[in-house]
């Protein structure tokens, strides 16, 4: 018998954890040790802005999983100890044959408290919300939307949430908003190369949306209502952005993390330098040849998950791996509330080479499928 620990209840310990149940007997344990009661999928916050989902729409209960026979701890893991092999929560030691470190991004708000005064933080419920009460009462000014540093989860959601407010103040004859977007990457959604980046530019300034890239966010005025950069001050009515995303603590007391904090991988099979030990999802750092860390983004830690399970399940069965990681994976890019942006990429490449399709309504109906995908992982 074989007893797997899933730390984490996001997209990727979610996927790694319903795929181990689905193939393996009822003789190996398969355990889940999630902090909160309630998991929320991410890509629907900005859809709670506009007004195209509600709360009770975007979560779902952590101990839905045990339907399909997944154990489920509601806590806190406090230390885990790759040397014995034990995860450590609540004063219970947990022992483990094979780990899966689906430990996130943490969104760290309280590292800037004049930001989190005067601004909105559209990656909370309690800042998405705030934003949509906020969006409904402006009716003129200057419009900010940025990313305070690099790395974070699901890069086009900047992109989207901008396109998404140009279409919402739009629409309103009795607004006059101006919406400028900075963003530290040199193009957007540069780790999937130059085309993305070109056909997102052009569908910017064609909604004239004003696009500044590389600006390295340093310090907010709330009083002056001022942004500084490396390249300058920039005044704003509205300041939405994206808050700092740091290694969780407990990646690091793994003792598996680098210099960066984030856990490096085998490129192909997400193993740890510990062979029963593997980190999918935002905690892991993977650097294509490409020298641009591999994106944080909810379908590659989706398909993560099923790779760890089929190489645990592979170890248990003692055959030869059937699934591999390589980062041949898709995105699409919400641009209205009709039409949508796709791609396929490749970021293995020595030039992260990428597909990019012209906007269309077909690719709407992927983001829901997607949506779907998750919330039947979570139960």
């Amino acid at each position: 018998m074989a007893q797997i620990v899933v730390i984490g209840a996001g997209t990727a310990g979610a996927s790694t954890a319903k795929a181990l149940r689905k193939k393996l007997d009822a003789t190996h344990r398969v355990i889940v040790i999630e902090r909160d009661e309630v998991v929320y999928f991410p890509p629907t916050f900005i859809w709670l802005v506009v007004g195209k989902r509600k709360l009770r729409e975007t979560g779902i209960p952590t101990v839905k999983l045990r339907s399909s026979g997944i154990e489920v701890i509601i806590d806190t893991v406090n230390s885990v100890d790759i040397n014995q092999n034990i995860v450590v929560y609540n004063g219970t030691i947990l022992p483990y044959d094979y780990l899966v470190l689906a430990l996130g991004a943490e969104v760290r708000d309280n590292e800037d408290e004049a930001l989190r005064s005067v601004g909105y933080n559209m990656y909370t419920i309690d800042g998405v919300f705030a934003l949509r009460e906020r969006v409904r009462r402006l009716k003129q000014g200057r419009v900010v939307i940025m990313a305070t540093s690099m790395p974070f989860k699901c890069p086009p959601a900047l992109y989207e949430m901008a396109l998404l407010l140009e279409e919402w103040f739009s629409s309103r004859p009795d607004t006059a908003v101006e919406i400028h977007l900075y963003t530290p990457e040199k193009t957007p959604f540069e780790a999937t190369g130059w085309k993305l980046g070109a056909a997102l530019e052009e569908i910017l300034q064609a909604r004239k949306i004003h696009l500044h890239t590389d600006q390295h966010y340093i310090s907010v005025d709330p009083e002056g209502k001022t942004i500084s950069f490396t390249s300058g001050q920039v005044p704003f009515d509205l300041l939405v952005y994206v808050p700092p995303h740091r290694p969780p603590t407990l990646a690091s007391m793994t003792g598996l993390a680098d210099e960066s904090g984030w856990i490096p991988v085998d490129p192909f099979t997400l193993e740890t330098r510990r062979s029963n030990v593997y980190a999918v999802g935002d905690v892991n750092r993977i650097t294509p040849t490409s020298g641009l860390d591999l994106p944080k983004t909810g379908a590659y830690a989706t398909f993560q998950g099923k790779v760890v399970a089929d190489h645990i399940i592979s170890k248990i069965k003692q055959r030869p791996p059937e699934r591999f990681f390589g980062t041949k994976s898709g995105c699409i890019i919400e641009t209205s509330k009709t039409t949508s942006l796709g791609m396929l990429h490749d970021l293995y490449k020595p030039t992260p080479q990428s597909v990019v399709f012209p906007e269309s309504r077909v690719w709407t109906p992927g983001k829901w499928v997607l949506e779907k995908v998750w919330f039947g992982n979570h139960q």
